[in-house]
């Protein structure tokens, strides 16, 4: 869904006023940055993890985490479970080879084998359902592609895939049961694209893209309820479930779930590069300004991001952050600037709501690494997402290298392959 991804395009640098027309009338983006951006200081108020669990995964990019009730679960050449609180092991099972995604839910875990070994047969590529403690309950082969869970319910799985074949029309959707996990319908869409596909899932029905069409899927039965061919319009990028069917490409539109009409359509700027949705607005990143769109189409207000670069827009509960040269956050409803903040080789943030959490790595900024100072090394700092204060860095010998936020908690990994929970 598109609430977990950004919608990636090129983005301009930092904008002049800008002049545009919001419900027919005339208006100036605000442009007033106020004082320069506060430094934020990377070395100090050191707080030590809450817990620490020894994943021994090395490798950032591979490293999936999961939490439900008092267990944490990462998957990094295996899935393991650890206690929440105090970070002891309690389960580990080889889950082969494959390029895997993880899903955690209240009651199962699934991985999806992506990719397959060369020339084997033993581990082939399809989705596969664990227990909370560790069981294998059942595992899906799903052939000719590269699969990717795009949805689900309570009985009902929903699973994508494109046609390793280039001459054949390439996507197709499957529901699988499961508590069996039998394939129990396969739709093929048509879609050409391997890198545009997303879905979801809303009373039962499963709403689901290629590269240039929407469709409306019964997640029970594989009924088509209908079909909307928006390839006049350009790629479609995503979409999300929002008082109908929000679908971004060239232009966006809201599409109602009984008919897939077109509820209202925008034309956005080319370089919209990044999209947050709120749960009143729809923010925007629009070639160096922020713009927030209510979900009845009506632009609400728009400005300056007051820096460069923006890289994402994250979200608190009254507070909307982008994060780019430096950390600007404005009010969601005015679009008020709250505060600015620089942090020294800030790469990249995440969010809980009530806090940002900042990478920040000076050396990987710094022209002679080797001799930057020891406490300018790789920290994640807590900033207070309302007010933009503060809260503590977090640094260890071994130096962090991403974060992680799963159920409220913010995990760090770090260069030795620990993961840390922090308070």
């Amino acid at each position: 869904m598109i609430s977990r991804r950004n919608l990636l395009s090129a983005v301009a640098g930092l904008s002049a006023a800008t002049t545009g027309c919001i419900g027919g009338q005339n208006y100036t983006a605000e442009t007033n940055c106020g004082e320069a951006p506060r430094e934020i200081p990377t070395s100090e108020t050191f707080v030590s993890e809450a817990a620490a669990y020894e994943v021994n995964c090395t490798d950032r990019k591979r490293l999936q985490v999961g939490a439900v009730d008092d267990r944490l679960y990462a998957l990094c050449g295996g899935l393991s479970a650890y206690s929440r609180n105090n970070g002891d092991q309690q389960w580990h099972i080889d889950t082969g080879y494959g390029d895997p995604e993880l899903s955690v839910t209240s009651d199962s875990i699934y991985i999806v084998r992506r990719a397959a070994p060369p020339n084997s047969r033993s581990q082939p590529r399809g989705i596969g359902k664990y227990t909370h403690h560790g069981e294998h309950e059942w595992f899906t082969e799903i052939r000719g592609g590269a699969p990717t869970l795009v949805g689900s319910s309570a009985k009902f799985l929903a699973v994508g895939r494109y046609s390793d074949v280039q001459s054949e029309n390439g996507y197709s959707v499957s529901g699988i049961d499961k508590n069996s996990g039998r394939i129990v319908w396969t739709v093929e869409t048509g879609g050409i694209s391997p890198h545009r596909s997303s879905g979801l899932v809303r009373d039962g029905t499963l709403y689901v893209t290629d590269s240039f069409s929407v469709y409306s899927i019964d997640l029970a039965t594989g009924d088509r309820n209908w079909e909307r061919d928006l390839s006049s319009d350009g790629d479609i990028d995503g979409i999300a479930g929002v008082e109908g069917v929000l679908v971004f490409g060239g232009d966006w539109q809201l599409l109602d779930t009984t008919t897939g009409k077109t509820k209202w359509r925008r034309s956005v700027a080319p370089a919209a590069g990044k999209v947050r949705l709120g749960e009143e607005a729809i923010y925007y990143d629009d070639a160096g300004d922020i713009t927030a769109m209510s979900y009845s189409g009506d632009r609400v207000w728009k400005r300056s991001t007051c820096t460069e670069r923006v890289v994402s827009l994250l979200e608190g509960d009254n507070t909307i952050v982008v994060n780019g040269r430096s950390f600007v956050g404005f009010d969601k409803d005015r679009g008020e600037l709250k505060w600015r903040n620089r942090i020294t080789g800030s790469q990249e943030s995440y969010s809980d709501g009530n806090a940002l959490y900042v990478l920040s790595d000076p050396a990987s900024h710094s022209s002679t690494p080797s001799e930057t100072d020891s406490d300018e090394q790789s920290r994640i700092l807590k900033i207070d997402i309302a007010t933009g204060e503060y809260v503590y860095s977090f640094g260890s010998e071994s130096h962090p290298i991403g974060g992680y936020v799963s159920s409220g908690d913010i995990y760090v990994l770090e260069q030795d392959g620990r993961l840390n929970r922090l308070e």
